[in-house]
């Protein structure tokens, strides 16, 4: 079964957790069952209190998002300097830990950084990944590569280029998080006949529409897109991602209405 879920940042601040606790019980209310959530640093927040709210509304968590690390902290799996790279590679097995606790797949996007076509930065970024991918395997939990257009970060901008780095990795506890909105700026064809071509690889899906609008209010085929996640079995997470400024009630509500329809649930 296809699951529905939406990109939550999570507040470092304890005083702000009534906003996520209200944002948790929103997604609830319409019908969702879990949500991705986005932290800069697991070490600061309170994963119990966390793990308590989501669990007062039956919310499971789809994955967790790392890019934070890398557009705020400036850490990156292959920065010329050792030391930011071995911060780099202790935060997210930070998440890991996390992630173990949440039974979460650790997504792996910005934080791999810009590697200006330098085959030595990509040695670097296999390197880091296979110690992820150990420090994982041994605590159960999944890392995702997430393909990122290529105006973001320089690196992995495909479906394909993605598949090629985890054929030559070959790591067994590691796939690929497909989003809709990077696939649509990236891909030559058609995103759900991209789409297909990972499927041995696909661990997780995030979905917007084009220019990061609400699913159904741009341009991509998304309905194609899930007729052919039927099709191909998918059973894992379709998660909403969307700007964080826009306005969570609306944007939920438009988002699982649209995806609903597309299922064939309503």
């Amino acid at each position: 079964m296809i699951k529905i879920g939406m990109v939550v940042e999570v507040p470092e601040n304890p005083k702000e957790l009534l906003k996520f606790e209200k944002k948790v019980k929103i997604l609830y209310e319409l019908g969702y069952d879990g949500v991705d959530l986005n932290i800069r640093d697991p070490t600061i927040i309170d994963r119990e209190k966390i793990w308590n709210i989501l669990s007062r509304y039956e919310m499971e968590v789809g994955s967790i998002l790392t890019g934070k690390a890398f557009s705020i902290d400036k850490l990156s799996l292959t920065d010329p300097d050792e030391s930011v790279r071995k911060k780099a590679l202790k935060r997210i097995k930070d998440h890991i830990s996390l992630a173990t606790y949440f039974s979460a797949i650790v997504l792996i996007g910005w934080i791999r950084g810009n590697w200006q076509g330098s085959d030595y930065s990509r040695k670097l970024f296999i390197e880091s990944l296979r110690e992820c991918s150990r420090e994982a395997e041994n605590k159960g939990v999944k890392l995702g590569i997430e393909p990122i257009n290529r105006h973001e970060i320089d690196s992995i901008n495909t479906i394909c280029e993605a598949i090629k780095l985890l054929k030559e990795a070959n790591l067994p506890n590691t796939g690929i998080i497909a989003d809709t909105y990077h696939m649509g700026l990236e891909e030559e064809e058609p995103i759900y006949e991209s789409i297909i071509k990972c499927k041995d690889y696909l661990l997780h899906i995030h979905i917007a529409d084009s220019d990061r609008k609400i699913p159904g209010e741009g341009n991509l085929p998304l309905k194609e897109f899930f007729e052919v996640l039927k099709k191909i079995g998918y059973q894992g997470f379709v998660s909403v991602e969307l700007p964080s400024s826009f306005d969570l009630l609306h944007t939920a509500k438009k988002s699982i209405e649209y995806i609903n329809k597309c299922l064939n649930l309503t």
